[in-house]
């Protein structure tokens, strides 16, 4: 028996993890799910390798049947992260459900509260290479997410989004700013 199906295993007796039989778990995948937390994955999930669930209290990581987890993705959860059935993360992708609460830029990071909300990725939606998805934020069934985008707002179902802060391609920038080459 491999390294990674035994740590599955003790996470499984532990009740912190529910997982279909066919689960496919690469090496290196990091659990670190507090006691009250849980995380589902259902049939034919693929973690890749390296992968890391961090889990709190009383909070759920749910992934659908299946959906793929590229090398290195990030699962923060204080709350809830939903991968839809059949979703493709790929390497390195962040899903994080909360976040500080930096509206006074004034106020020190480490005084600063922390806030959560949801984090959901729809059905078959395809998020790419290191993509950044922020709390509270839904990712709609069969959206495409750039590489190395950050999501802070919602993605509707079948759009395509790119950059940081991600939007659909050609459309400007939040607050109406524009951008003028100097010449």
């Amino acid at each position: 028996m491999s390294r990674p199906r035994r740590v599955l295993l003790g996470l499984r007796a532990r009740r912190r993890v529910v997982a279909a039989a066919d689960v496919r778990l690469g090496r290196g995948v990091v659990w670190d799910i507090a006691p009250g937390g849980l995380v589902v994955l259902a049939d034919g999930v693929a973690v890749g390798a390296g992968c890391r669930f961090h889990v709190g209290r009383a909070a759920r990581v749910v992934v659908g049947a299946g959906a793929r987890l590229g090398e290195g993705c990030a699962l923060l959860a204080r709350e809830r992260i939903e991968v839809g059935a059949s979703a493709l993360l790929a390497p390195h992708v962040v899903l994080a459900d909360f976040g500080h609460d930096a509206r006074d830029v004034e106020t020190p990071v480490r005084l600063q509260r922390l806030v959560t909300a949801p984090v959901l990725v729809g059905r078959r939606a395809i998020l790419d290479l290191a993509a950044v998805v922020e709390p509270g934020v839904t990712v709609g069934p069969g959206a495409r997410v750039g590489a190395r985008s950050v999501v802070t707002a919602d993605v509707p179902a079948g759009a395509l989004v790119v950059g940081v802060p991600a939007r659909a391609p050609g459309a400007p920038p939040p607050g109406g700013l524009r951008l003028e080459r100097r010449r």
